[in-house]
């Protein structure tokens, strides 16, 4: 089967061990160019690197998915059920 979606939940809800943050990297580094993300999070870009870990790791993961996406931004509401 192949994966279409993949969808990351409450990015940032806990910090990721150095090794957790890699294998993340990882992983988004490697799928980002033939599969489609949805990435959500009550994090700013900013806040990122101490959820994951590692600056340099945090922005070169920012600078591969952002220059690709639609960042969707709805301010303090929440849209929760």
């Amino acid at each position: 089967t192949q994966i279409d979606l993949v969808i990351l939940d409450k990015l940032g809800y806990f910090l990721f061990s150095p090794y957790d943050g890699a294998l993340l990297f990882h992983f988004l580094i490697k799928l980002y160019e033939c599969r489609n993300f949805v990435i959500s999070t009550h994090i700013s870009f900013s806040e990122l690197a101490q959820v994951l870990g590692d600056t340099k790791m945090t922005t070169a993961i920012l600078s591969q998915l952002i220059h690709r996406c639609r960042i969707l931004d709805p301010g303090n509401d929440s849209y929760g059920f």
